[in-house]
């Protein structure tokens, strides 16, 4: 790839070349790290106004990939808040070993227990999974790479740029 030879070339096409993956790569970084920490404040908010209680299963829904090698479990639960009963999908269980085992698998009727948030009552965590913080989406970590890669860049053109006299 032959690079741009801007040595004639007015000084805004040199911003341009300079500054745009310096302000590419600002933005991909703060938009990762933005949204990852708002995901995450939301999560902790979450974990400090948690109820738990006892909610009963009320439909499962097995779900089966790659030759039983991998099996999560969803189900609704219904469970009482403030003399009603409200319902929350929640994942049961999963599993990732060959061959997932089938004892302890969860039947309707069965008690759950759930942490649930008392200012959304329908957004509801299995207490075992509560104090685990849901991994981020891997596009986040995507971008903050990327971000990464065009600051780095980004700071050799200006490196690059500040060595070479304009004329």
């Amino acid at each position: 790839m032959r690079r741009l030879d801007l040595k004639g070339a007015p000084a805004r096409l040199r911003q341009v070349e300079v500054y745009g993956p310096l302000l590419a790569g600002l933005i991909l970084l703060g938009v990762a790290i933005g949204v990852s920490y708002w995901s995450y404040a939301d999560y902790e908010a979450f974990r400090q106004r948690a109820v738990i209680t006892t909610a009963a299963i009320t439909k499962v829904e097995p779900t089966e990939y790659e030759n039983g090698r991998y099996k999560v479990t969803y189900g609704t639960v219904s469970y009482p808040v403030d003399g009603e009963f409200k319902q929350s999908r929640v994942l049961l269980e999963s599993c990732s070993r060959n061959p997932c085992s089938t004892q302890g698998e969860k039947r309707i009727g069965d008690p759950f227990e759930i942490f649930y948030d008392p200012h959304e009552v329908t957004r509801a965590v299995p207490a075992a999974d509560v104090d685990n913080f849901p991994s981020s989406n891997p596009l986040y970590f995507v971008m903050a790479f990327l971000g990464l890669i065009a600051l780095v860049v980004g700071t050799i053109n200006l490196v690059l740029s500040e060595a070479q006299p304009e004329r």
